[in-house]
């Protein structure tokens, strides 16, 4: 195996000049001290292709990261990501069984149907909480080693190879036949046709297995094993691609009060960003009237425009983002677990400057997406028809809304644009989705939608993004 991961790597060096991108490459392998030095650091013990993996290679040059719309990670990449995901993973606690719920397997029994569990090892990253990587802790039908898909928006999981050699020669022969290329729009590599690098790994598979949709009653324990965690992210507003036969009912119940009060620890250091933001605006915005900031944090991910304006302030974008973390870690010491806050500073010329802070927890923003569910289905039932009334050969369909601005846009497989204006049908189930919003007194900021041809035409097959707070 360690003879052929060689020629796997040395024969993707070869492929890699293919992509056209003067300088790309991979950087040389780790020796074997690191790879025994990751394995007393986290418990793990590595197949012998998963150490010849590392030998041969340690992720890209930093220069030219996303060689394959994923990013290759290093050792020490892999390293901070498992210890991301064990931190997540306790953030969660009580809210996995239920993520758990809506995981599959593919081939049945051949991934444990959990939404994180110890031993998955991310190869790959999208840096948006998706990964490929190794499973060193299947289901009962699966091998140790096989190379699977995970992460924020992988509820369907699938063996996408044996083993990581496999995994290093399909990528190879992707870029020499030019399912990988490079792409000038995109200005990086990505897969024909738009598709996600793991959808064209998926199209390379068997027929699913009907059996592994059947979602189970309960959760399955997890296996013995080290304790180590995968990236779980929130999901950025992103709804799971959910398979249930059924449209989950609408939920008439009345919604739970909104957090409206933070906690005093969490409340004192809110005052201190506010009284930080109203020091940058003193000394650098005489002639603004409006400013804004915002911070958020789903799963592993944390960050935002800490202080937005036209034109820019001056101000200490890592102290106050340093800030804005620790806050949200009080808050959630004292019980109150924050997804995004955001504060509004306005003023009349010369004036005194006034704010309003708001923020949504992440129950709150659970129960919300939740509740659209069956709206996002009507969406993606109407979305898939306007491609294919609009072209035969489509192949992603997206619409889009932002404060005034509204668009629908159509992609072709062979790149072809389309951009239209949102039908009466498309405006009256996105208002229905902000009247939603309003309803449990959540400010509706924005949101998008988007199908993909290549998709099956089963209730979930859409992503979706909601802004709200």
């Amino acid at each position: 195996m360690t003879e052929r991961m060689t020629r796997a790597w040395e024969r993707f060096d070869r492929a890699v000049p293919k992509l056209g991108v003067e300088g790309a490459g991979l950087v040389p392998g780790v020796s074997e001290a690191e790879v025994q030095g990751f394995e007393a650091e986290t418990g793990l013990v590595l197949p012998p292709e998963l150490r010849a993996y590392w030998r041969g290679r340690n992720g890209e040059d930093p220069r030219y990261e996303g060689l394959v719309s994923f990013r290759l990670l290093s050792l020490a990449e892999v390293k901070r990501e498992l210890e991301g995901w064990a931190s997540v993973r306790e953030s969660l606690d009580s809210e996995l069984a239920s993520l758990n719920r809506e995981q599959s397997s593919h081939p049945s029994g051949a991934v444990q149907r959990q939404y994180s569990t110890p031993g998955w090892l991310p190869l790959l990253s999208d840096d948006e909480g998706n990964h490929i990587g190794v499973d060193l802790n299947p289901g009962p039908a699966g091998t140790v080693g096989q190379v699977i898909n995970f992460g924020r928006d992988e509820e369907q999981k699938y063996v996408l190879f044996p083993s990581v050699v496999e995994l290093v020669e399909w990528l190879a022969e992707a870029i020499e036949t030019g399912r990988l290329a490079h792409d000038e729009d995109e200005e990086g590599i990505a897969c024909a046709a738009g598709e996600r690098l793991v959808s064209v790994m998926q199209s390379q598979l068997p027929p699913r297995d009907p059996a592994a949709d059947a979602r189970p009653t309960s959760a399955p324990p997890l296996r013995a094993s080290s304790d180590q965690g995968m990236p779980s992210a929130e999901r950025l507003g992103n709804e799971p691609r959910d398979r249930q036969q059924n449209p989950p009912p609408t939920d008439h119940r009345k919604p739970a009060a909104r957090v409206t009060e933070l906690p005093q620890g969490a409340a004192r250091q809110l005052d201190d960003i506010r009284a930080k933001l109203l020091e940058c605006l003193a000394a650098g915005a005489p002639d603004h009237t409006e400013a804004r900031s915002e911070f958020m944090r789903y799963g592993t991910s944390e960050g935002g425009q800490v202080l937005c304006a036209e034109p820019g302030i001056a101000h200490p974008d890592h102290v106050i983002t340093m800030m804005y973390s620790a806050m949200f870690d009080q808050a959630k010491q004292e019980g109150v677990k924050l997804r995004e806050i955001a504060t509004s500073f306005r003023r009349t010329p010369n004036g005194p400057w006034a704010f309003e802070s708001r923020w949504v927890t992440v129950p709150e923003f659970n129960a919300f997406t939740k509740s659209v569910k069956p709206i996002v289905e009507e969406l993606r039932v109407l979305l898939r028809a306007v491609g294919s009334a609009q072209r035969a050969d489509w192949a992603h369909v997206s619409f889009e809304m932002e404060q005034d601005k509204e668009r629908v846009l159509v992609l072709s497989r062979d790149r072809d644009r389309a951009v239209l204006e949102p039908s009466a049908e498309l405006r009256k189930l996105a208002a229905r989705v902000q009247a939603t919003a309003e309803a449990r007194d959540l400010q509706f900021i924005g949101a998008g939608w988007s199908v993909k041809s290549h998709w099956d035409d089963a209730e979930g097959e859409i992503e979706s993004s909601i802004h709200v707070i």
